[in-house]
């Protein structure tokens, strides 16, 4: 069947809305422009009182962060001293020991000629001096009964020192292999820190120019201001809203449809019933449609439905009036808005203001918030987010309170800490690693990733770095170089070094 489309012409809009972005309507635009730039005027003179400090905090957090990764290269640099220092015991040794072998091999020689200067058999010297080499000669030597028992005693003597060779040798390889790793790991820390290093300069660069940009800018919206002030009244009674009363509590009924949308697109389903709850109350709206033309449970203007409308339950039909229909074409919206990387200017596009966006947030909190039977709430593909733009890299860090307070991760400890808030328990936080993850739950196929599996890269070792797949071909983690991140799967770095190894945790 051919899919259908509802009717569908203008944009996104909440029912009791009256502030509709109509293309035709030029007034409406002005007032929307107007609002842009007062928004704007009000992030500028936020970020020249409180941007300094947080990017400044957040260099500070870096300049910890080196340090401390410094440190640990010093450290792990003169282990990897000592180590060398141990393989150059364990090779002086077993040179000793060789030289030690090749005296007893000569004197055994000068015996046995003179052993051959007394014997009447003209085939004896022939017999030793035909060996192949020193092993072959031992074993003959060994079978002429003819020895002296000191002889004996000198090859018994160099049988034990051939063990003691094998032996040193084997310690040799050990402590060679482990020097490897040693080495392995001092290079990811150097890495490490040369990212942080170039992240800091790149961020006090971003300051400089932040700081020139707003005197520009701040003048010229100064001029401004008196005049968007004068329409700021009267855009707040273009748009006034009146919020209907809404439940604390999400009916349960409409929790699969949230969470379905969740493993499809990323997007909370806290968020998508914050503004289901915002929108129609929860469905209970008498006509779900608003006197500006928006339609169904999640009010969406027909043009806008008709570009991100989705046919969720598979009738053949988008329809706004289908609730399973109306939320994933949401949390598609949000979704193609950025929201995993902005969520506040995603959820900003489906009303135009400000207000609202601070109401869905303060909803979805409470919805979170409010005594209920369902489970969920604490999903591990967004409980995350919340370190985004606020952590620091640091190779073994997270592994204690002071560290996870002040935000400061490793790849493992960031995911045993996301899980750990989701109620699920991945092993002793002090030894968790990649490694100790890796084994965990079960394996399942590329084709088969779903949300909340763990992904793993081979960075400087094999599985040396894991992060938590969102869905999308997007996995968020504790990334060396920023922190806490969402990264794309299909494309550059990360591309390159994805494994292919996906592990499903059981809950």
């Amino acid at each position: 069947m051919k899919k259908k489309t509802l009717i569908l012409t203008c944009s996104i809009i909440a029912i009791s809305c009256s502030n509709v972005y109509a293309e035709t309507n030029s007034i409406q635009d002005q007032i929307s422009n107007v609002q842009e730039d007062l928004s704007k005027l009000e992030k500028d003179n936020e970020e020249m009182n409180n941007k300094q400090y947080d990017l400044y905090s957040q260099i500070s957090k870096l300049d910890e962060a080196i340090a401390e990764n410094e440190d640990k290269y010093s450290i792990t640099n003169s282990r990897i001293s000592q180590i060398q220092g141990e393989i150059k015991e364990l090779q002086d040794e077993i040179l000793k020991i060789e030289q030690g072998m090749e005296l007893r091999y000569e004197v055994l020689k000068e015996r046995a000629k003179s052993l051959q200067e007394l014997s009447d058999q003209p085939w004896y010297l022939d017999v030793l001096f035909g060996s192949t080499g020193l092993s072959d000669f031992f074993s003959r030597v060994e079978a002429m009964v003819t020895i002296s028992k000191a002889d004996k005693g000198l090859l018994d003597q160099q049988g034990e020192d051939k063990k003691l060779i094998q032996q040193k040798k084997v310690g040799l390889d050990k402590t060679l292999a482990h020097l490897k790793n040693i080495e392995d790991e001092l290079n990811e820390i150097s890495n490490i820190v040369e990212n942080q290093k170039k992240q800091k300069k790149e961020m006090i660069s971003y300051l400089k120019y932040k700081e020139e940009q707003n005197l520009t800018e701040i003048r010229h919206l100064e001029q401004k201001k008196s005049m968007l002030k004068d329409q700021e009244e009267r855009e707040r009674h273009a748009i006034e809203f009146t919020s209907p009363l809404m439940s604390s509590q999400v009916p349960e009924e409409y929790m699969s449809f949230y969470l379905t949308a969740e493993k499809k697109y990323g997007i909370p389903w806290n968020i998508l019933a914050a503004i289901h709850s915002i929108e129609t109350n929860f469905s209970t709206h008498p006509s779900m449609v608003s006197s500006m033309g928006a339609l169904g449970h999640m009010q969406f203007m027909p043009a806008t439905f008709e570009s991100f409308g989705v046919d969720a339950d598979n009738d053949g039909v988008a329809d706004p009036f289908s609730l399973a229909d109306s939320i994933e074409t949401a949390a598609r919206y949000l979704y193609k808005h950025n929201f995993l990387n902005d969520p506040s200017k995603a959820i900003w596009h489906y009303n135009r203001a400000d207000w609202y966006v601070n109401k869905v947030i303060q909803t979805s909190e409470m919805l979170v918030a409010a005594p209920s039977n369902l489970s969920g709430a604490n999903d591990v593909t967004t409980i995350g987010q919340q370190w985004i733009g606020n952590t620091v890299y640091i190779f073994g860090g997270g592994r204690n309170q002071s560290d996870i307070s002040n935000g400061r991760f490793d790849c493992s400890s960031f995911v045993h800490w996301v899980f750990n808030q989701s109620g699920i328990k991945l092993g002793e936080l002090t030894s968790v690693t990649t490694d100790t993850l890796k084994v965990l739950g079960y394996q399942v196929s590329v084709n088969e990733m779903m949300p909340g599996d763990l992904v793993f890269f081979d960075t400087y070792k094999k599985d040396g770095h894991v992060g938590i797949y969102l869905g999308n071909d997007k996995f968020i983690g504790a990334q060396s170089s920023t922190g806490v991140a969402v990264e794309t799967m299909t494309s550059g770095y990360w591309k390159e070094k994805f494994n292919q190894r996906v592990v499903r945790i059981k809950n």
